[in-house]
């Protein structure tokens, strides 16, 4: 949840405290004022922002299904075994 370190106008330092962003809607520019100075700060998104997800189809073709499964992250082999169609279908590996 994003939050602004805030330093109340009037009060010591000792009262700094930590706001969600929701607490400091109306700030009379002061948040974009800090944005200005702080480009790539985290910044809360809009509330009207929509993503447009579509279904994207799939144009690659294998001539055989995989004998072994690999590791996504290092590509190396999770198992020496051969795995069946079976396995791999209740896997979700293919569709």
């Amino acid at each position: 949840k994003l939050k602004y370190f805030v330093h109340w106008k009037g009060y010591p330092k000792e009262e700094d405290s930590w706001e969600p962003v929701e607490n400091l809607r109306d700030n009379n520019g002061v948040s974009d004022e800090f944005h200005h100075t702080h480009p790539s700060a985290p910044r809360p998104r809009p509330r009207n922002v929509r993503f447009n997800y579509k279904t994207i189809e799939n144009f690659t073709t294998t001539p055989h299904l995989p004998g072994h499964l690999y590791n996504w992250e290092n590509g190396k082999m999770q198992s020496v075994r051969p795995i069946s169609v079976d396995t791999i279908l209740k896997r979700g590996v293919m569709s």
